[in-house]
């Protein structure tokens, strides 16, 4: 997926300092990008596998294999380095929901994603069920990540 970004959005991912500063290059290469645009949704600091790396890696995996697929992906791990920079920066108690807040709900908001695939284990996660109940309120596309991919994932 990272043939939709241009070298803007390599500078401006290296120059963010906040979530709010990552928002910017985020929609412009989901503007660039054909539609419709999928995400996936799933556990990335709390639930799931256990670790931000191991989950990270599926998150990955999932997202390139639905490209694979023919399924337009807006890839968020490239800002995931940066957004935890940014989440190191500020003080908050429990789940650091500005995250949500600041980078996804206005991405959700945009208009520019149809469609979200939840990963079998999105229930464990804070960020994921927050993210299945925007996509429900903007009405936004809830597809269940099919079992016989990720089947295919663990080959």
């Amino acid at each position: 997926m990272i043939h939709y970004w241009e070298p803007k959005d390599y500078s401006d991912l290296e120059k963010a300092q906040s979530f709010s500063d990552l928002l910017p290059t985020a929609l412009r290469i989901l503007k660039r990008m054909p539609q419709p645009v999928a995400m996936v949704s799933g556990p990335i600091t709390t639930g799931g596998r256990g670790s931000i790396e191991e989950n990270l890696h599926l998150l990955s995996a999932a997202v390139q294999q639905a490209h694979e697929k023919g399924i337009h992906m807006f890839d968020q791990n490239p800002f995931e380095d940066k957004l935890q920079e940014a989440k190191a920066k500020i003080v908050y108690e429990g789940y650091c929901q500005p995250v949500l807040d600041e980078f996804y709900k206005p991405i959700f908001e945009s208009g520019l994603v149809a469609s979200m695939y939840f990963l079998p284990d999105w229930q464990t996660s804070t960020g994921a069920r927050w993210e299945r109940t925007e996509c429900e309120r903007l009405g936004i596309e809830i597809v269940d990540y099919p079992q016989e991919w990720l089947t295919e994932l663990e080959k």
